[in-house]
């Protein structure tokens, strides 16, 4: 009787399709990985730039209450071309007489307020950190690396905080204000107090379709 032989070294033609759908998965996840990566690495460096921006306002916030005296009888003195002049934004920030843009071209707007009326933010620097110009889920992931690194770390200087949006009819809504620790009590929501999950409902509130314009605005004091 003869014997059947069989080609150990063969595949059928099942068996490579089955090979091929294997090696497309792993390279659609590995394509996956790097984006996401790539999109940290560049989520982190903003945050690490706007955090140097907040180390040189807080480093000079007297210089520049002294300015918007001399300079400005309005109540708030614009500090855009102020920041550029002395160097304190990052080399690839760019600006004109009103905002500052970031590498994705944000726009933030930083001023020093004179306000006698209210002591508690008098002479204090006040921030807006627009996130419109970005993606959804990148505003999300910027809004929490910047409570992450610039503003829980920084909550002994920052008087308040707030997610600001404005919808498609300009109606403006301030969500829930946090408090630093200074402006803590019971009868607000403090910063120190905030958990993950909090901070991200607080984030993604950016995320909204209606929604116009979505801005980071807090007060800093030193």
């Amino acid at each position: 009787m003869k014997q059947r032989k069989t080609n150990q070294a063969g595949r059928s033609m099942l068996e490579m399709l089955g090979v091929l759908a294997i090696v497309g998965i792993l390279s659609v996840g590995g394509i996956f990985g790097y984006n996401k990566a790539v999109r940290m690495y560049k989520i982190n460096k903003l945050s690490e730039e706007f955090t140097f921006v907040m180390n040189n306002l807080l480093l000079n916030k007297d210089i520049f209450a002294s300015q918007k005296k001399k300079t400005s009888n309005n109540i708030s003195l614009n500090l855009s071309n102020i920041l550029k002049q002395a160097q304190m934004l990052p080399p690839n920030w760019t600006n004109d007489s009103k905002y500052i843009y970031d590498s994705t071209h944000s726009k933030i707007s930083i001023s020093v307020f004179h306000y006698p009326i209210n002591l508690d933010y008098h002479n204090t620097i006040f921030i807006s950190y627009y996130l419109n110009n970005l993606a959804k889920s990148t505003r999300t992931e910027l809004c929490l690396s910047f409570f992450k690194n610039a503003i829980i770390p920084y909550q002994e200087n920052i008087l308040r905080v707030g997610i600001v949006t404005i919808n498609d009819e300009n109606k403006l809504n301030n969500h829930n204000y946090l408090f630093g620790k200074r402006m803590c009590s019971k009868n607000v929501t403090c910063l120190q107090n905030m958990t993950y999950t909090d901070i991200l409902n607080a984030c993604e509130q950016c995320n909204k379709n209606e929604l116009k314009e979505c801005r980071i605005s807090f007060y800093i004091d030193h």
